[in-house]
């Protein structure tokens, strides 16, 4: 008997490509977390970045806002 082929919801999709622009983690601990095709991943990720301006600004937007917030900044900057 043939396996089923999976499917997956959009937002998933876009939750998985989400994480892929974070880089958090790389595109392969990503896939291999998830047991996914890096191709796949890909494919999500260009999806995701060709949405039509502003919703692919918001996205980004929130990204790295986050990413930035969690940043320190390093010590000589502040030295006297």
């Amino acid at each position: 008997m043939k396996n089923k082929r999976r499917s997956f919801r959009a937002s998933f999709k876009a939750k998985i490509a989400v994480e892929d622009i974070k880089e958090q983690m790389t595109m392969s601990e990503l896939a291999q977390k998830l047991q996914l095709n890096l191709n796949q991943i890909t494919l999500w990720k260009n999806e995701v970045m060709s949405l039509p301006g502003p919703l692919f600004f918001n996205i980004i937007t929130t990204i790295f806002v986050n990413k930035l917030a969690n940043l320190t900044r390093p010590s000589y900057l502040y030295s006297e």
